[in-house]
């Protein structure tokens, strides 16, 4: 037996056979409770270093202001001596109070490969070192300029890993705020750590910077600023990150950094479901960090649960959350907490989704060593769910035959073999359609273990009749004739999985063989024959020159569960590699949300960098994106006072605005009148009425809603240019509102009235009296009405409206319809544009009080729409497309500028309290506009950050 500390390692005479060099044969040991020397001998170590003036006492300076781990290199460097020099005393006799470290030094640590460092073993060792030494500021002063000399390196390929990693600690311990900053929030310095593959540790420093900010400096609008566009800026890498890591990481035996890696997922929804997976392997494990992986994953459920609605989509990907959340809680022992997790998922699995099924029975298999009778009650639950699947009418006919092999997996005796049973009789008696070549294909895999002859028939029966589809497809019936181009990637991959799961392997190659060469591509240039491919290699990836990052991850999984734990970790770290080595290309396989850039562009322009607008705005990936930040950038150079500017890029967003990409090339339809509808606005605020007006026109029919409120926008940028143009505009407007109003009711007529207040403001008196007669008769109308009102936003309008002449009845009548709004009705919830009104009103505390019980996102978006009243800070452009709700924010607070009470003045310092609240919030971005004229500083800095992570050209001289 032989025992040894971890440093020094192994000397270079032991064989490379020698089984010390087994990593399974290495075991590390407990503390041993009768180790009371050791202080005795750190206290002879100290004291040996003191000792040495010349060189000891700076390499513990050195040590103690560090905070952290520093390579021998470093240290070496520092003190102006040999690295054997420095090896010699914190490697021999005296490096026994020290400990080796291998943080930061690999993207996936190798202990043989990895060079060491070293950090002061204990805190009780650096609080003596501390004392002995009695000051510290001549060795911190070393290691600032010697951070600095890196900084203006710009962190070069062969930065030592302690400034990235740890240094930022030691500033954050000493309070150092404006460092921290400077150092944390260095795009450049980012960029050496994505390129590290440490993407978690830049999230961590920024929230180590965060943290201290909000504690020293709440009001600073410039850092809260460069703290929420860092973030933003490293959430787009985060979409790019595989499931598979932060699992492959656990799996590795680095719980910590499987945590921190699973936090770096962008949403909510998607940080559950990958902390789960964590949780669970770790649990297998018998890890300590498994609770807290789970405890996490169910609080980020929570929030996604909070933060969806169908709406936008994300419901369905916060119910999935919750569900692997629970999942994970019970498999850690958390039983009552992932019980009411899965009882929230009621609507899910009750209404026919395969998700439901699938995970109560999987919750079941985990609190089976916890409870069994939970998991009996757990199955039966899920057996339920899954005959509720099988007699749904659903898109994915396989759903059923999941549910039931889920339960069967999970159960045992004679539930198991129930579940067996229905699966066959379901796949025998489904439709005989050429999907049916699918649903027996997964019977086939889900009973090829427990009924093999019987799995077998179901397979070949699949395989003959996706066979003769592709041999004869002239034969088949037109549903059918679709289905194949549609679906013949998944129907091909469950057939071969099939065949593989009942013995016919050469059977499913020949199967391959036969796909013809015109139906190898599918939909979008997919690889029709990838799935079965990697079903016929055994879930290996197939061999390419440049594996993907997500092939690599899904191998480094594979090999780290079949306990090949080198080339798993290989596998990662060219996974890891590929994700830092792709940064600057600005190819990201999850394409995130790029809108903000927009309001970016129209911020630099409001702040004189039109040029640096225009330039950000020519990268964006869409090119309806392009157009709107042209002309969002034309529109806050024309509101600066700087007309040339504005008819620049208000012609440039034109003419891109008719250009071929933006007509065929959008994302999404509607994109196009949106561009089109911004380019118009743009003229429009540069003066060019009668291209503006042509370009309106194109935007939809004349009776569509996009055209008209494209109109509406083109008034208010035309008053300024042509006041008798814009009252005409704005007339006709009110006319046809009238009209509608006569046919059609008045509800939301409130609402398009308050929009045409915020679009002429004060450019024609006599204009802005017709409008309050025609809104003063609406609001007769409505309250005359037998029915109650139903548009929320027309109750906004007249409060506000009412405020100049009866502001304590207004402020009462305000007050009562809150209660409505939060109290559960069928109103809904509050409309954002609430807090607004309270501002309007005065209250102001009222008016954060409201914004602060929001999500996240509105939160910022009602808080920045206050502080933009306050601020009297005009809107820009008008996305034409946008809900009503997120309409109406916009242009309510245009409204209310519109219709101040006399007497009222902005309130600046209210202003940036509201714009620091919105910077807390996800939709941060909302305050570019009020920074722009509040702290124009704060948008230098977002620009800096911006270019830098995009490679960016360094920033153009000043606009004159």
């Amino acid at each position: 037996m032989v025992t040894s500390r971890p440093g020094p390692g192994l000397p270079d005479d032991v064989p490379d056979d020698h089984p010390l060099r087994a990593r399974d044969v290495v075991r590390a040991l407990a503390p041993w409770s009768h180790a009371a020397g050791t202080r005795r001998l750190a206290r002879l170590e100290l004291r040996r270093l003191l000792a040495d003036v010349e060189v000891g006492v700076p390499l513990l300076g050195l040590l103690v202001a560090a905070r952290g781990a520093l390579a021998a290199g470093d240290l070496a460097r520092l003190v102006g001596v040999r690295p054997f020099k420095v090896d010699l005393l914190l490697r021999g006799i005296t490096g026994r109070s020290f400990v080796p470290d291998s943080h930061g030094q690999a993207v996936v640590p190798d202990p043989s490969r990895a060079p060491q460092v070293h950090a002061l073993g204990h805190e009780d060792l650096r609080q003596g070192a501390l004392h002995a030494l009695g000051d510290t500021a001549e060795y911190e002063h070393r290691l600032h300029a010697w951070a600095d000399g890196y900084r203006e390196r710009g962190w070069p390929p062969d930065t030592p890993s302690y400034l990235l990693y740890d240094y930022p600690r030691m500033l954050h311990t000493a309070g150092d705020v404006k460092r921290l900053s400077d150092f944390a929030l260095d795009p450049r310095r980012q960029r050496a750590l994505m390129e590290r593959a440490a993407l978690d540790s830049a999230f961590a420093q920024i929230e180590l910077t965060a943290e201290l900010v909000r504690r020293r400096c709440p009001g600073d609008l410039v850092e809260l600023t460069a703290l929420a566009a860092s973030s933003a800026v490293l959430a787009e890498r985060a979409w790019a990150i595989p499931a598979d890591v932060p699992v492959a990481f656990a799996l590795l035996g680095q719980p910590r950094r499987a945590i921190d890696v699973a936090l770096v997922a962008p949403l909510p929804a998607d940080k559950a479901l990958r902390l789960a997976g964590v949780a669970v392997v770790l649990d297998k494990a018998a890890d300590g960090l498994a609770g807290e992986a789970a405890g996490l994953a169910g609080r980020w459920a929570d929030r996604a649960r909070r933060e969806s609605s169908p709406s936008n989509g994300d419901e369905q990907e916060a119910q999935n959350a919750t569900g692997e959340a629970a999942v994970a809680l019970i498999a850690v022992g958390e039983l009552r907490r992932g019980r009411e997790l899965l009882d929230r998922l009621g609507a899910l699995a009750e209404g026919g989704q395969v998700a439901g099924a699938t995970v109560v029975a999987r919750a079941a298999r985990a609190a089976r060593s916890h409870d069994p009778a939970l998991a009996e009650d757990l199955l039966d639950r899920a057996e339920r769910y899954a005959e509720e699947l099988a007699a749904a009418s659903l898109p994915d006919p396989r759903a059923a035959i999941e549910a039931w092999a889920a339960v069967a997996g999970a159960a045992e005796g004679p539930r198991a073999e129930r579940m067996h049973e229905r699966i066959g009789r379901y796949a025998r008696a489904f439709a005989q359609r050429l999907t049916g070549c699918a649903v027996q294909a997964s019977a086939a895999s889900a009973l090829g273990r427990v009924r093999a002859e019987e799995a077998k028939e179901f397979a070949d029966r699949a395989a003959g009749r996706l066979e003769a589809a592709l041999r004869s497809p002239d034969d088949l019936l037109p549903d059918d004739e679709q289905d194949l181009t549609l679906y013949l990637f998944s129907m091909l991959t469950l057939v071969v999985q099939g065949l593989i799961d009942t013995g016919s392997a050469d059977r499913a190659r020949r199967l391959v063989e036969a796909v013809p060469e015109k139906r190898r591509t599918g939909l979008f240039g997919a690889d029709t024959l990838a799935g079965a491919r990697r079903a016929l290699s055994g879930g290996d990836e197939p061999e390419e020159p440049s594996p993907s990052p997500e092939a690599l991850a899904r191998t480094a999984r594979r090999l780290a569960e079949s306990g090949e734990q080198d080339k798993a970790r290989r596998r990662l770290s060219q996974a890891l590699e590929a994700l830092g080595s792709s940064q600057g290309t600005g190819q990201l396989r999850m394409v995130p949300f790029e809108g903000w850039l927009v309001s970016l562009c129209a911020a630099l322009s409001a702040i004189g960098r039109p040029k640096d607008g225009a330039q950000l705005a020519q990268t964006l990936r869409n090119p309806a994106d392009q157009v709107q930040a042209l002309a969002a950038a034309a529109v806050s150079a024309a509101k600066a006072g700087r007309p040339d500017d504005a008819r620049r890029l208000a012609e440039k967003a034109a003419d891109q605005a008719r250009a071929p990409q933006v007509t065929t090339g959008a994302f999404f339809e509607h994109e196009v009148a949106d561009a089109t509808s911004a380019a118009a606005q743009a003229l429009a605020h540069a003066g060019d009425r009668e291209r503006a007006m042509v370009l309106a026109g194109a935007t939809g029919p004349p009776a569509h809603i996009l055209q008209q409120r494209t109109l509406v926008a083109v008034a208010a940028g035309l008053r300024c240019h042509d006041p008798a143009g814009a009252v005409g505009l704005i007339d006709r407007q009110r006319e046809r509102i009238l009209a509608v109003c006569a046919s059609h009711g008045w509800d939301g007529r409130l609402a398009e009235l308050a929009e045409l207040f915020a679009a002429i403001g004060d450019a024609d008196t006599a204009c802005v009296n017709r409008l309050h007669q025609a809104a003063q008769h609406a609001a007769e109308q409505l309250m005359q009405s037998s029915t109650p009102w139903r548009e929320r936003e027309d109750l906004l309008t007249v409060a506000l409206l009412h405020a100049r002449h009866e502001h304590r009845e207004a402020l009462d009548r305000l007050t009562s319809l809150e209660r409505q709004w939060t109290g559960g009705s069928s109103w809904g919830p509050p409309p954002v544009a609430l807090p607004v009104v309270r501002a309007a009103l005065g209250d102001t505390a009222g008016a954060q009080q409201l914004a602060s019980s929001y999500n996240t996102y509105e939160r910022a978006e009602a808080s920045a729409a206050v502080a933009g009243y306050l601020a009297g800070v005009p809107s820009g452009i008008r996305t034409v497309s946008d809900s009503p709700g997120t309409a109406f924010t916009e242009i309510f607070r245009s409204f209310a500028v519109a219709v101040r009470p006399p007497g009222v003045t902005q309130s600046l310092r209210a202003a940036r309290e509201f714009t620091a609240d919105a910077l807390a919030g996800d939709g941060w971005h909302c305050a570019l506009g009020v920074l722009a004229h509040l702290e124009p500083g704060a948008v230098e800095r977002v620009r800096d950050i911006v270019f830098v992570h995009r490679g960016l050209a360094p920033r153009a001289p000043q606009d004159r």
